[in-house]
């Protein structure tokens, strides 16, 4: 089992023995957390969060993996539980969102009494005008640290492929800040426009097949 946790342009790798280094990184600090408590862990955390670097984390099985995640990370940071979706149109391709100088796509909090599915496909609808969606697969969760009002909030962002045949034109939500909105063919399409988009969003692509 693996997981990134991303924080501005670097990630946070933790995984268990069995798939230990299955990916190159690029300015990787290592830390062996088997046997380890997470007080001690703690510290280097920290660190992660104030350096330049990608930090990996290795666990001596994947159950405490797990107790990392919900244990440790989820007391350390306010949680934002989100959902979003990566919209497929059979003639058109694939959707992403223009916000705030990068590629996104669309996804939103999920609202008290909703599920992530049901938040997914408002937010989607919301940010993009297009209707008629329905869920295709389920593209797991991304994990992202971000700073606000000085304190580091976790948001978890269940991720879905959504399908539809909506052939009116989108429509961005300029209250989110959306400038304008695509159809492209895949990722690499995106790398040819020379697009920025977070390191997030091309993991959730990617586990779409694109």
């Amino acid at each position: 089992m693996k997981v990134n946790i991303y924080h501005l342009n670097k990630m946070l790798v933790v995984s268990d023995n069995s798939c230990i280094f299955e990916e190159h990184y690029e300015n990787m600090s290592i830390f062996d957390a088997r046997g380890k408590n997470f007080s001690g862990i703690d510290e280097v955390v920290n660190r992660w969060l104030k350096s330049s670097d990608n930090y990996y984390f290795i666990f001596e099985s994947e159950e405490i993996l797990i107790s990392f995640l919900i244990g440790y990370l989820m007391n350390k940071f306010s949680i934002i539980h989100a959902a979003g979706g990566l919209i497929k149109h059979p003639k058109k391709g694939y959707l992403l969102i223009y916000k705030r100088g990068y590629w996104d796509l669309p996804k939103g909090k999920v609202d008290k009494g909703e599920t992530t599915e049901q938040a997914a496909v408002r937010e989607c609808m919301e940010e993009t005008g297009i209707t008629g969606l329905s869920i295709e697969k389920n593209l797991g969760l991304t994990f992202h640290v971000f700073e606000q009002n000085k304190k580091y909030v976790l948001k978890i962002t269940q991720w879905y492929l959504m399908c539809t045949s909506d052939d009116k034109l989108p429509v961005p939500q300029a209250e989110e800040d959306i400038e304008k909105i695509e159809w492209i063919s895949g990722l690499q399409e995106l790398t040819d426009k020379g697009g920025n988009t977070y390191s997030s969003i091309k993991e959730v692509m990617k586990r779409a097949g694109l």
